[in-house]
């Protein structure tokens, strides 16, 4: 081995001595060692093809358990009823297949055990469902015996419903009719009272006329049969004869009415005997007359009062109409509300759904 000092100085001992080195004690002699070489680099070109890796083997499928034998079909009914009812059937529907394949004699222990588990439980489904049933059987005919009730109740509010119907019916045609004779008794009142009216202008009238023809005949036959006008005052003396002469235009012939207006047109003294004859008639006719217009103004005083008396009965007639009326209509609207009570009170059983009681 040699320093490169050495090398470079032709000593190596000065210069082991100034950097306090010293050599490792060998029995061989010196050497150098030779310097190693870098692998020299790889040369670029086209790559080595990949060998194909075939694929591994396909592992053998283990073999498949034996299928599990089926239950029979009681059993199986029983398992899927006690799934509907929650039980444990996941533990028989595993087991019971094998313990139900193997014939009695020959299962174990646990099959036996399994087996017997079954029945009892199917024992106690039995019992289950006999009670139920039993109980259902009982609603049932608690239920039967409610429709029966129900079935009296709706044929009696039926009964009542038709009844009130034919009340209500009744009572509108009563109102009808009350209203009737309403509208009758006030017409009839109305009347009287149009007839009193109408007697009471008939008095009026015909006292009236009895006393224009007395104040007519009074103020003018008088003066004409006594003569009492001056020949110059024949103007009024002729007006005097009109007006005496046309009180009995309506009571004497018309021969008669001219010869009285003949008669009264000359003087008294130069009157002959028919002259003084015809003014007796008329002086009779006059009499009879007023005698005529007197009874017939008895006649309207008596229907007069005849009137007033229909308008007191008229009057009474419609008030007991009137309230004849609100009788009725009252009696009406009672029976109108008897009647939808009695229609709800159908209405109301027919609304109890038994059908769907029954379904359940």
């Amino acid at each position: 081995w040699r320093s490169p000092v050495a090398n470079h100085q032709g000593t190596s001992t000065p210069h082991r001595r100034q950097s306090g080195l010293t050599e490792p004690p060998s029995s061989s002699p010196r050497t150098m060692a030779p310097a190693k070489r870098s692998a020299p680099p790889a040369r670029r070109g086209r790559p080595a093809k990949i060998a194909a890796v075939e694929p591994a083997p396909a592992t053998a499928e283990p073999p498949s358990a034996p299928a599990c034998p089926p239950c029979p079909a009681p059993v199986e009914a029983a398992l899927e009823f006690f799934t509907a009812k929650g039980a444990c059937a996941a533990a028989f529907r595993a087991a019971l297949p094998y313990a139900f394949a193997a014939a009695a004699p020959e299962r174990h222990a646990f099959q036996a055990q399994i087996v017997a588990s079954f029945f009892a439980a199917v024992g106690e489904q039995e019992a289950e469902l006999a009670a139920a049933l039993q109980a259902r059987e009982a609603e049932l005919a608690q239920l039967g015996a409610e429709k029966a009730a129900w079935g009296e109740r709706l044929a009696q509010a039926e009964a009542v419903e038709a009844a009130k119907s034919a009340a209500k019916s009744a009572a509108e045609e009563e109102g009808r009719r009350a209203e009737a004779a309403k509208e009758e008794a006030d017409g009839a009142l109305a009347k009287a009272h149009d007839d009193k009216a109408s007697a009471v202008a008939a008095v009026q009238a015909k006292a009236e006329a009895i006393e224009g023809a007395n104040k007519t005949w009074a103020e003018h036959f008088p003066a004409t049969k006594a003569g009492s006008f001056a020949p110059k005052e024949w103007r009024a003396r002729n007006r005097s004869i009109d007006a005496a002469v046309g009180v009995l235009a309506s009571e004497v012939p018309m021969s008669l009415g001219a010869a009285l207006e003949a008669a009264l047109k000359a003087r008294p003294e130069a009157r002959g005997p028919f002259a003084v004859e015809v003014i007796e008639r008329a002086e009779a006719a006059f009499a009879a007359y007023v005698q005529r217009l007197s009874v017939e103004l008895e006649e309207l005083k008596a229907a007069e009062k005849t009137a007033a008396e229909a308008i007191d009965g008229a009057t009474a007639a419609a008030a007991a109409a009137s309230a004849g009326l609100e009788t009725a209509q009252q009696a009406s609207i009672d029976a109108q509300k008897e009647w939808l009570a009695a229609t709800s009170a159908v209405r109301d059983l027919k609304g109890q759904n038994f059908a769907a009681q029954e379904a359940e």
